[in-house]
């Protein structure tokens, strides 16, 4: 894998770490809406990039963009239900 696909991919999971902190500090409901709205956004641009690089016939690229979805999703998803359960409560603080 190139070194531009790693970073890519690298990238993303570091955008993915920011905004799950920022979010969370806050936590309950708001952290946990926030993040999967956040994590929605992330993985939608990641499968439009990679349906753009495909059309533009850069495979190994758009193959990163998959994984980058992939991962987001899967990670997210998982610190977002995780963090939740940490915290026990959805109501308001």
């Amino acid at each position: 894998m190139k070194a531009l696909n790693k970073s890519l991919i690298i990238g993303n999971l570091i955008v993915l770490l920011i905004y799950t902190a920022l979010l969370f500090s806050q936590g309950g409901l708001t952290g946990m809406l926030g993040s999967a709205m956040l994590i929605a956004v992330q993985v939608s641009l990641n499968i439009i990039a990679a349906i753009y690089c495909f059309i533009k016939k850069d495979r190994q690229l758009g193959k990163s963009f998959l994984l980058s979805a992939g991962l987001v999703l899967l990670i997210g998803f998982s610190t977002c239900w995780g963090g939740v359960m940490i915290d026990g409560k959805l109501g308001p603080q």
